[in-house]
């Protein structure tokens, strides 16, 4: 949020940030998502404006509560606006994956799996998840040199 620009009146439009709980880590989430349900128009300018620190003690650090926050996201949007779409149960599929991903860049293989693990619950055909599984059983100094030369 450090390099966003809102109009004030669009963000009073749509009741500002939610102060939900389980939204913590993922309020900016849901926000883009109003603005979008809203028609507001979104650019993206690909000049670092901003950055920011992630520590051991940081709620982003967090990966467990940033992927329910997500999902709690993904889950009351969908519920709220009576989506009926199967492409609810593939974005909490893919926040599954993402933190599979980010376990097995930290190392921690074992959290790793059970997150793609849960990725496949929500969408059991994902070939990709499938590969991330494999891509476990690459050496942790190995896995980190292809991603880093990716």
């Amino acid at each position: 949020m450090s390099a966003v620009v809102i109009h004030k009146e669009a963000l009073m439009r749509i009741g500002g940030f939610s102060e939900e709980k389980q939204f913590i880590t993922a309020e900016d989430y849901d926000l883009w998502l109003r603005l979008a349900r809203n028609n507001y128009k979104i650019s993206f300018s690909k000049k670092v404006l901003g950055t920011f620190r992630i520590h051991g003690k940081s709620e982003s650090d967090n990966i467990i509560k940033n992927v329910n926050a997500v999902s709690d996201v993904i889950e009351s949007h969908y519920s709220k606006y009576r989506i009926f779409n199967p492409k609810k149960s593939k974005a909490i599929s893919r926040c599954w994956m993402n933190a599979g991903k980010s376990y097995q860049i930290k190392g921690e293989y074992i959290n790793s799996f059970k997150s793609y693990l849960k990725s496949l619950k929500f969408s059991f055909t994902s070939i990709y998840v499938c590969l991330l599984i494999i891509s476990l059983l690459i050496p942790h100094k190995v896995f980190l040199s292809i991603y880093k030369n990716k």
